[in-house]
């Protein structure tokens, strides 16, 4: 999809995790497939192929990911262990073809806006990996599972000569006639599944549509688009990790 199409894309703003969560996975309408994220702008290193680069960041994005579907035959009830993400996305993680950290205390950014991941700092913002849930499902049903994502961007200041090509999707800024600064996307697993009949399943997003949409409604230049950067959380004691 081009960015034209992806641009008009008509999805609401959310606030905090309780909104995000309503609106996404317990709607009267159904499930969501994602939304816009208000959030703060927090400002710290964060390590990114050899070295570590000063970096804003800020919540921009939530979305559902599928996580499996369990079949149940019969009136039986079935006993099925769902893999729940942990840490970053897989999807993020095997996108980025480079060594990538930062900080658990960049966690400043969930707290300063009201989100809620459901897993410790250290938890949240490590690696990539997976914890069991045991689930108790009634037949006969078809039922398709999601866990809710939380997307971040990022502008790290002058790292796009040397680190760009690892980001699939990115956006680049010249900035003085000398610092090339880089734009991309991040994005953590949050403790948030749920599971749904067949006939409430929805396509949800893949982690490439949602970096084309939220890259696509950003403009670098103007720090403008449906969102943007506090480009002064530096100077904030309290927006720094």
């Amino acid at each position: 999809m081009d960015d034209n199409k992806l641009a008009a894309i008509d999805y609401p703003h959310k606030q905090g995790s309780a909104e995000i969560e309503r609106y996404l996975l317990g709607g009267q309408e159904g499930l969501k497939p994602g939304c816009w994220v208000e959030g703060r702008t927090v400002f710290g290193d964060v390590f990114i192929g050899t070295q570590n680069w000063a970096t804003y960041s800020r919540p921009v994005f939530a979305y559902l990911e599928h996580i499996d579907i369990v079949r149940v035959p019969g009136q039986l009830e079935r006993k099925h262990t769902a893999s729940i993400a942990q840490g970053y996305s897989k999807s993020f993680t095997q996108s980025v073809s480079v060594n990538y950290s930062v900080s658990a205390a960049i966690n400043v950014v969930n707290v300063s806006s009201s989100i809620e991941v459901g897993y410790s700092e250290t938890e949240t913002w490590s690696t990539d990996t997976t914890r069991s849930e045991e689930i108790v499902f009634k037949g006969p049903e078809v039922y398709y599972g999601y866990q809710l994502h939380m997307v971040y961007a990022h502008c790290a200041g002058s790292a796009a000569a040397q680190v760009a090509h690892y980001f699939r999707h990115h956006k680049q800024l010249l900035q003085y006639g000398r610092r090339l600064d880089l734009f991309y996307l991040s994005s953590v697993a949050m403790n948030k599944f749920h599971y749904v009949t067949e006939k409430e399943s929805i396509e949800p997003l893949t982690w490439d549509a949602v970096q084309q949409q939220v890259l696509a409604n950003y403009d670098p230049g103007r720090n403008d688009g449906k969102f943007d950067f506090d480009l002064k959380a530096h100077q904030n004691h309290y927006q720094r990790y």
